[in-house]
């Protein structure tokens, strides 16, 4: 079945979507339309005209451009079609403003799972690092004891993170261990430490016992307070290795 050449037709179709005002809607308008003509091309030709003949009857039935154009200007309003447009792009903005939260929680809980630790010292002090690898909980808190690190300058460091129960309402109380509730097998109690904590989902901390006596083979935390309690013993003599 031959096709129209379209000179014709574009030239009507472009004085029918000339009226348009909202030109959002242009594009598809005139698509529907020239659906419309392809059709009745179609079956002009299937009636016996030819390419030209059926050309202009379809012109013919469609009607006055003018006319047909400015009644779709009526239909596609201008006001209405950009209240809609701003209406949609304010919807979009709101979707997306709702992801952000998410999509930056996400970002948060991986960078926390896959951040490492720091070390307070140079790694080439090292003289040990054991593997703990206990976990406790206190209330909806769980605290996870990863590693003890031995240096040459005869300090301690541990590495543990921390993460709440998910879902949990119990109110977020800051967690570190420090030296009060530290000792090791000899009784030695110390009475200073330092560290550092990273913030997100599940929070990683080091903690620095300074002072610690070569003689002693095990760290000991026992931690009480207001009734919440933990206990950790560390073996630093025996296993441990860099």
């Amino acid at each position: 079945m031959p096709l129209p050449e379209k000179t014709l037709w574009e030239e009507y179709l472009n004085k029918v979507i000339s009226h348009v005002k909202f030109k959002y809607d242009r594009k598809e308008i005139k698509w529907e339309i020239e659906e419309h003509m392809e059709d009745m091309y179609n079956d002009f030709i299937s009636e016996g005209m030819n390419g030209k003949e059926a050309e202009k009857a379809v012109i013919a039935c469609m009607g006055d451009a003018d006319e047909i154009g400015k009644k779709l200007n009526e239909a596609h309003n201008s006001i209405l079609g950009n209240v809609w447009r701003i209406s949609r792009i304010i919807a979009i903005i709101l979707i997306l403003l709702s992801i952000l939260p998410v999509f930056v929680t996400c970002l948060t809980v991986i960078f926390s799972i896959f951040s490492s630790y720091s070390y307070s010292y140079d790694k080439s002090q090292i003289i040990s690092r054991i593997e703990v690898n206990q976990t406790e909980k206190i209330d909806d808190m769980y605290l996870k004891l990863e590693e003890a690190i031995l240096y040459n300058n005869g300090c301690v460091e541990l590495h543990y993170k921390t993460w709440y129960q998910p879902f949990s309402s119990s109110v977020r109380w800051s967690f570190d261990i420090n030296s009060n509730y530290i000792t090791d097998d000899l009784g030695t109690e110390y009475i200073g430490s330092s560290g550092s904590s990273s913030a997100g989902i599940i929070s990683k901390h080091s903690t620095v016992i300074e002072g610690f006596p070569k003689e002693a083979a095990m760290l000991i935390i026992d931690y009480n307070y207001c009734g919440r309690k933990m206990y950790f013993e560390v073996p630093l003599r025996e296993g441990g290795n860099v």
